[in-house]
């Protein structure tokens, strides 16, 4: 067990898929950070998805499918919105981490914590993982301040969705469109 490094662009994963990668730093009032867009223009093999068992399996990955990546400056998490290729939002999946940066190539990454946060399109917020960070806190991977950081950021995360909401969670049909436009023109 480690902390895992995850890459916007997904040069990280080791399946076969072909995926067309774009991004824009954004710097608005609500929002400020990279947006990036990954197309999975060929999947070889879909990948299927149940984070709870009382919820039916659904696909997020497939020929098509849409990941909208937000690495907000300044906060210790990243969402990942996936939309199918009817532009149907599937859910957003929120990682909270130790910190992100930008590879010497450019491209946004973060130092995934963990502990996860799904929200459905319903507006079921489900928690995941908190049993792996409850077990990277007794091996040592993470230290004490990491481990409440995370627990932090989670709480803090819900709080503002279940207030006022956040950037990403409003922004995304806009973010989809314009990225897509830039995809069109290339």
């Amino acid at each position: 067990m480690k902390i895992k490094r995850k890459i916007a662009d997904l040069s990280d994963w080791n399946r076969k898929l072909r995926v067309t990668y774009r991004q824009i730093l954004v710097k608005e009032d609500d929002y400020q950070g990279y947006v990036t867009r990954v197309q999975f223009d060929d999947v070889e093999e879909p990948i299927w998805y149940q984070p709870d068992t009382e919820i039916e399996r659904y696909r997020l990955v497939d020929d098509q499918y849409v990941w909208l990546q937000y690495f907000p400056n300044h906060a210790n998490y990243a969402v990942t919105t996936v939309i199918d290729p009817n532009g149907v939002l599937v859910h957003h999946y929120v990682d909270i981490h130790a910190g992100n940066g930008v590879s010497s190539e450019g491209v946004p990454y973060f130092d995934d914590l963990f502990l996860d946060l799904v929200i459905l399109p319903s507006g079921v917020h489900i928690v995941l993982d908190a049993e792996e960070l409850e077990e990277a806190l007794e091996r040592a991977v993470i230290t004490s301040e990491q481990y409440e950081l995370a627990w932090r950021t989670l709480h803090t995360l819900q709080q503002g969705i279940e207030t006022s909401g956040t950037a990403w969670y409003d922004r995304w049909r806009r973010d989809a469109a314009q990225l897509s436009g830039m995809m069109s023109a290339r």
